[in-house]
């Protein structure tokens, strides 16, 4: 193959692994234990990853989690319950705005919940299409007495601090890099292709999925029939104690929430490794080829999130992120 589209140096990689411990080590001065709230239960690897690097860093902190939770498990009852210096993350990713509105809905209903509590919202991109709606999204902040929102790139940082002056914001990378040093699997469970190709089939797609679509060639994250097998069990079991409440069903479904996050991140590494250039609109699938090393060539997405987030933390790695998909297929296939 001719030159790569990204090099990044593994360097800068620990570099951006010790400024994510080291914010998360300030933010939890003096804090030994934490509940995550908003976790992943669906398919989107990138979550997974994100869930996996926050747990990595906490335990490296010696901080414990004492329970994991996604929207629909969500116990104020048993928060409430928990002792006074338990702190609330609220899971981190690239659902702070009006983009995603189950998100949105999901932490005005924690900070109405819980006023006693003390509530750190983890990296979030900051993305609102319809500046109305940032009003409401500021009158749940403000209201809130101890509250401290974290942001993955400067761009959404500093519009926080303008759209919500009366919050505590910090900067901090995205979580996922708390996984950093990441060894690629021995085994990718796929054939190992020359290019794949995995566009978005969200709301944020860069239209490289429909263009990919057309060809056949558009996988996004998958499983494949090995890891569908071994993630099975962990959604039934997830799925029986979805209406169940208590704390021996919130511990079982703590550690279940965690091996399925395990089991996707797992398979994010595999898919990603089995191609020797990887074409994608989707962060975290560009953060998984640049930790383990994998080639990737970027198309930029609806809130140029990716480019915010290079440029705050590897200003000088190489990765090329494009703007057309077009583009990007015809570079794939002169490949």
């Amino acid at each position: 193959m001719s030159r790569r589209f990204t090099q990044v140096d593994r360097s800068a990689l620990d570099q951006v692994r010790d400024a994510a411990q080291r914010a998360l080590a300030e933010l939890l001065s003096g804090v030994d234990r934490v509940v995550i709230l908003d976790a992943p239960f669906h398919r989107n690897f990138g979550d997974a990853l994100i869930l996996c690097g926050e747990l990595t860093l906490l335990r490296r902190l010696g901080i414990a989690v004492l329970s994991v939770s996604d929207i629909n498990t969500y116990a104020p009852v048993l928060l409430r319950a928990l002792p006074a210096d338990v702190v609330v993350l609220i899971h981190g990713g690239g659902n702070f705005g009006d983009l995603y509105p189950e998100h949105e809905q999901f932490r005005r209903r924690v900070l109405a919940d819980l006023p006693d509590r003390r509530i750190i919202s983890l990296p979030q991109s900051l993305h609102f299409v319809d500046e109305a709606n940032i009003d409401a999204c500021r009158r749940s902040l403000v209201a809130h007495p101890d509250l401290t929102l974290a942001w993955r790139d400067r761009w959404s940082f500093e519009l926080a601090q303008q759209q919500f002056p009366g919050v505590r914001s910090v900067l901090m990378p995205d979580l996922a890099f708390g996984l950093v040093p990441w060894s690629p699997p021995r085994r990718t469970l796929r054939p190992v292709v020359p290019v794949s190709i995995l566009g978005r089939r969200d709301g944020e797609t860069s239209g490289l999925r429909r263009l990919a679509d057309e060809l056949g060639a558009n996988r996004d994250w998958s499983l494949v029939t090995w890891e569908k097998i071994l993630i099975r069990p962990v959604d039934r079991i997830l799925g029986a104690l979805m209406r169940r409440r208590g704390s021996i069903a919130d511990r079982i479904r703590t550690r279940t929430l965690i091996r399925h996050a395990s089991i996707l991140a797992a398979a994010a590494a595999r898919q990603v490794s089995s191609a020797e250039l990887l074409v994608t609109d989707r962060l975290h699938a560009v953060i998984t080829a640049v930790l383990l090393d994998i080639d990737v060539l970027a198309v930029h997405s609806l809130d140029h999130k990716l480019e915010h987030l290079l440029a705050t933390w590897l200003p000088d790695a190489q990765v090329t992120v494009l703007e057309s998909p077009q583009e990007a297929l015809e570079i794939a296939r002169n490949r």
